[in-house]
């Protein structure tokens, strides 16, 4: 008997340096098998610091695979998955003024263009000197009849793309919406300038129907 009690404490002995890791590993992985699953954390990216001290998950993805998932979604006209795409690219990247561009557009595209309006602001905070979000802040502003605003925005993107036939021409129709015959005017002559076939889609759209 003596022996047999000696022989369990041996192996117990031999046995307990390499049992530990194990139980140490099941403990952390809620008693998974190594390499059996992989934690959330792990799949989404790994830790990065930050100025302040704290930790965010660093984006599984790249700048341009962000940008190819939204432009999918766009050409399936699919603007709901867009718009929660666009959620995750923006949280992820908060420093991309594209992320917050995909998501104003998003939202733009489900009307809910206060949503839209806010996304297109923190675009052009971000980088402002994003010709485009200033232009589509523009738009978002006119579809809600808020012309002084769209005005502002629109004159923003002309300072950065003076030649942008488009936008001017958005611009006049802002000024026609609300009034400005002057305005309306004066984009007429740059358009001719710049293109005029251009100028014959504004004459278009600005000359009163009879």
């Amino acid at each position: 008997m003596k022996f047999v009690v000696a022989m369990m404490f041996w192996l117990i002995t031999l046995l307990l340096p390499a049992m530990l890791p194990v139980a140490a590993h099941a403990a952390m992985t809620g008693g998974s098998a190594p390499g059996s699953a992989i934690s959330p954390l792990a799949a989404s990216g790994s830790l990065a610091p930050q100025d302040n001290g704290e930790q965010r998950p660093v984006s599984p993805r790249n700048h341009d695979e962000w940008l190819k998932g939204s432009q999918a979604f766009e050409e399936a006209s699919d603007w709901k998955g867009m718009l929660a795409w666009c959620q995750q690219w923006s949280k992820s990247e908060p420093n991309d003024s594209s992320a917050w561009h995909c998501l104003g557009y998003g939202y733009l595209n489900v009307k809910q263009y206060n949503d839209s309006i806010a996304a297109y602001l923190q675009t052009v905070r971000v980088n402002p000197e994003d010709a485009d979000g200033w232009s589509n802040l523009g738009f978002v502003y006119a579809e809600l009849k808020r012309y002084n605003d769209a005005v502002e925005s629109y004159l923003h993107a002309l300072r950065i793309r003076p030649g942008d036939v488009d936008c001017l021409s958005d611009l006049g129709f802002v000024y026609f919406m609300s009034g400005n015959r002057a305005g309306v005017q004066e984009i007429s002559e740059k358009l001719r300038r710049l293109s005029p076939e251009k100028a014959g889609e504004f004459l278009q759209l600005t000359t009163p129907k009879k």
